[in-house]
């Protein structure tokens, strides 16, 4: 006999769409977001399921219940008054969905019925009395398809199959009467004009299907059963037809893995002998474990979504062919979306990229009813658990004895019944720390936070246990905490050149992990050069102020673990010296292109006196860059004049440059004999050109530029000059803006009436004044000229993990270039990273240290001739694979010079 559909049809133009379906143009986003997101399976058989992470599967019921009403809007004068939103933020915050309302009356009928507790009636009769207002079948359609009714009806059959069973109220039958009717009635075409929507189709199609099978069971009408195996069939066919796409996509809120569901819920649940054959032929080759992170953010790849799917896919293909095989797949989906409620807030958002901050209603509901409800029968009946043991807030990077230290803990009722006079306890090292009690009801956790001091330094085992006279399930009822209390230790050292010669000066520790937080300072006694320090056994970045001309250098990762008796730095004889002539207002116009040519540079500010010649001695390539900026007036004295003769004459080379530099020179002997050029007047600071290997435009406004010339004189320079920077290419006798000259002595002088600080743009993809300054330095001639470099001599390497043991993932550091392995207890090698990323503290420069008559440099420059890096620091994350087992590895870092060290990691599941 035929049902009487039972409709209330409502208008169109009346609804209040407030469901976003995706259009054709939604559809055709995905598809060019998914172009290259396709899986393979990975059918890896277990004989039994471990869980992968520590929780409450009760606690997860509640707290995903509890956040969905959270979501449900609350506005009695609102047409909307009921419903459920859409999303914790982005652009679905403000939609609110007839299916994502049905789906929090499924959870709340099922908590209703799981933990015997009305606590979300007044929630689900406000659900349903919106429900009432925007019908499934009236939800809105596209010129491409009315799937989205069709699919909300189908929800609703569930609805009322959940609503019906718990509460024990019959009021729904009606409207789910007229759902069903409303499905068979509506048969999606499997043949459109656009092919995602074939593959859509079949999805809701078989979605319905298995809705619609449940509803005819559950109200013994086989006219229901058997259109829902009509519609199965229908489904079934057109993905044996296409299995390439209808058993291995996602597409919309679906994956294959709803066809599965709908396929034996309509049609394999009554011809159960066909199912084993049709996983030989469909399952295995074509349906993915699990689908993974797309790596970066997109709207429309909802992997969380696609994967709950699945898992409710495989629980009920284990229901109908029991193998441990689907049932591990089952559970290690549920496991791993539960793990992304990094916030602890019930809620799961539609892909791991979306983050906490974009959970999902409907994602959330989801793996309620798809996967937690099918663990409940699995679980004990009492069974108290650790969850989880945490550093409170955020972690710092090393802690000394005397710290305060704030951490965590939480224990949770995992089992299905409440639970009495549950003893926390709280260890370290084997020393009570605190011993609570408390009762738990059904789904509910105990979250505490307690202070901690240590008193000593070394390693520290901070251990939860919970211990409950009736517990059946002993494996969650302890969880450990590894920590490193750091010790303070007294170095001593000297400053030195290469010679051995003591230099005096101030030593700075900066925190690697905060390059503002000074951890100490030391400096050179002024009888013995040594100093004395005290400082954490950490890694740390030391920086050197010495005294001139020695540079202001920073060595970026020292392990002062590695420092034995005294910690001896040798400093590098400069290869520049930096004359600051101009107030210091241009400085870093300079310094940042000689930091980026490795350029060694001492700076020497005028304000302080003249240059000491004796000095220069010390600098590898005896030459100066000296600057004036926008000084008018006396910028050198009788001294200075005879100091840079008498430096050119002992074959020094000098640049000088600076936009007044001409007139200040122009009138003095120097000039006349190692400039020796004509004035032939000033022009505006506009566009001048090079002679180099081509010609290019130079710009001294814009970017780059100081934005500070006024004028540019011209010259024409003596005939043994060398044109640098011409005005007009074409005409280098009389526009020359730089030359340079060399001289018998094998000094030289390169001449700017330009200065470097108003140089913009060579060309959009060059730096004018690093290239500028590149070419400067090859002419200065440095070949030959080792660098030097800041050296501290190690003694031992060593390796840091944290944390230890780990259950994800876990952080390594080990010697920089060497060698690394992870193995097992068998000697076999499970990783070996090829490449390590080099840690650097925060922050480029900071000249509230040193003073403005002085630079720090990073240590990027080649390394010390004959000195192990043992000192400089590398890191890389372990994340093992679902191939790697829990147990007992070892990290093994191998140097160049063959020293290596060992350490044991654990791995837990």
């Amino acid at each position: 006999m035929r049902i009487v559909k039972i409709l209330i049809l409502l208008s169109w133009s009346s609804i209040i769409f407030s469901t976003p379906m995706w259009d054709y143009d939604d559809m055709q986003n995905f598809l060019r977001a998914y172009e290259n997101y396709r899986i393979t399976i990975d059918s890896k058989a277990e004989s039994h399921y471990i869980p992968t992470i520590r929780t409450s599967y009760p606690m997860n019921i509640s707290d995903i219940c509890g956040f969905v009403a959270n979501w449900q809007l609350y506005a009695p004068d609102s047409v909307e008054h009921g419903g459920i939103i859409e999303a914790e933020t982005g652009e679905l915050r403000e939609i609110i969905q007839t299916d994502n309302t049905q789906e929090s009356v499924i959870i709340w009928s099922l908590y209703k019925s799981l933990f015997s507790s009305g606590v979300f009636d007044s929630n689900t009769a406000l659900s349903l009395d919106y429900v009432a207002r925007f019908p499934a079948y009236n939800e809105e359609i596209s010129e491409y398809s009315f799937y989205y009714p069709v699919w909300n009806s189908g929800l609703a059959l569930l609805m009322v199959i959940y609503y019906s069973e718990y509460f024990e109220d019959t009021s729904l039958y009606g409207y789910g009467d007229s759902c069903a009717a409303f499905v068979i009635d509506s048969v999606l075409p499997l043949t459109t004009a656009e092919p995602a929507y074939n593959l859509l189709h079949c999805y809701v199609t078989a979605f319905v299907a298995g809705c619609l099978a449940q509803y005819g069971e559950y109200r013994d009408e086989p006219y229901f059963i058997e259109e829902a195996n009509s519609l199965g069939i229908r489904a079934k066919d057109w993905a044996e037809a296409h299995p390439d796409t209808a058993f291995g996509w996602q597409i919309w809120a679906m994956s294959s893995g709803t066809l599965l569901w709908g396929l034996i819920k309509s049609y394999f649940s009554y011809y159960p002998d066909e199912l084993d054959n049709w996983i030989d032929s469909y399952i295995l080759p074509y349906f993915p474990e699990i689908v993974p992170s797309p790596g970066e953010f997109d709207p429309y790849i909802w992997d969380n979504s696609w994967n709950i799917w699945y898992a409710n896919g495989y629980r009920v293909l284990n229901d109908l062919s029991p193998d441990s095989v689907w049932y591990y797949k089952y559970r290690n989906i549920v496991d791993y979306l539960i793990a992304q409620d990094t916030d602890r807030d019930g809620g799961i958002p539609a892909s791991v990229m979306h983050g906490d901050t974009m959970d999902m209603s409907w994602v959330s509901t989801y793996l309620v009813f798809m996967g937690l409800e099918g663990v409940w029968d699995s679980l004990k009946e009492y069974d108290a658990g650790v969850i989880r043991l945490q550093l409170a807030g955020q972690e710092l990077p090393y802690y000394l004895a005397g710290d305060t230290i704030a951490i965590e803990f939480q224990s949770a009722n995992c089992g299905i019944m409440p639970i009495s006079d549950v003893d926390i306890y709280l260890l370290s090292n084997f020393d009570t720390i605190i011993n609570i009690e408390y009762d738990m009801d059904l789904g509910e956790s105990i979250t505490d936070t307690f202070i901690w001091i240590p008193d000593s330094t070394g390693d520290y085992s901070i251990r939860q246990i919970v211990q409950y006279l009736d517990d059946m399930n002993p494996i969650n009822d302890t969880l450990s905490l590894s920590m490193y209390i750091t010790p303070i230790v007294e170095l001593v050292g000297f400053l030195m050149d290469s010679a051995g010669t003591m230099i005096s000066g101030e030593i700075i520790f900066y925190s690697i992990y905060d390059s503002s937080e000074i951890l100490a300072t030391a400096e050179t006694d002024s009888s013995d050069y040594q100093f004395n320090v005290s400082i954490p056994e950490i890694y740390t970045k030391v920086c050197v102020r010495p005294e001139f001309p020695f540079p202001d250098i920073c060595f970026d990762s020292v392990d002062i673990a590695s420092v034995t008796d005294e910690l001896n730095i040798i400093l590098p004889y400069p290869q520049v010296l930096l004359v600051q002539d101009d107030g210091g207002i241009y400085r870093e116009y300079f310094t940042a292109p000689l930091d980026t040519l490795n350029i060694l540079f001492s700076l020497w500010d005028r304000e302080i006196g003249e240059i000491p010649p004796e000095t220069m001695e010390y600098f590898q390539w005896q030459s100066i860059l000296w600057f004036t900026g926008d000084c008018e007036d006396s910028i050198f004295s009788y001294e200075d004049i005879e100091f840079m003769s008498e430096f050119i004459d002992s074959g020094g080379k000098i640049v000088l440059t600076g936009q007044y530099i001409l007139e200040n020179l122009i009138e003095t002997s120097f000039w006349d004999e190692y400039i020796h050029a004509a004035n032939t007047g000033s022009g505006e600071p506009i566009l001048l050109c090079d002679i180099w290997e081509e010609q290019r435009y130079l710009c001294t406004r814009g970017d780059g530029s100081a934005e500070n010339q006024v004028s540019i004189d011209f010259m024409v320079p003596p005939d043994d000059a060398t044109a640098w920077i011409v005005q007009d290419c074409s005409v280098i006798d009389s526009n020359v803006v730089a030359f340079s000259r060399n001289f018998s002595s094998h000094g030289k002088i390169l001449f700017s009436s330009l200065g470097f600080e108003g140089m913009g743009k060579l060309s959009p993809a060059q730096e004018s004044r690093t290239e500028l300054f590149a070419k400067i330095f090859t002419w200065l001639d440095p070949a030959g000229i080792e660098n030097e470099r800041l050296c501290i001599i190690p003694s031992k390497i060593d390796i840091q993990i944290t944390p230890n043991p780990f259950n994800s993932s876990c952080k390594i550091f080990v010697p920089a270039e060497a060698k690394i392995e992870i193995y097992d207890l068998r000697g076999n090698v499970v990783y070996a990273p090829s490449i390590l990323q080099f840690l650097s503290p925060r922050g480029e420069r900071d000249d509230s240290v040193f003073g403005y008559e002085s630079e720090k440099r990073s240590s990027s420059l080649p390394p010390c001739r004959d000195v192990p890096k043992g000192l400089m620091r590398a890191t890389f994350i372990w994340q093992p694979d679902e191939t790697i087992s829990s147990g007992i590895y070892f990290v093994r870092a191998t140097t160049n010079y063959g020293n290596g060290i060992t350490k044991r990691i654990v791995y837990v599941k």
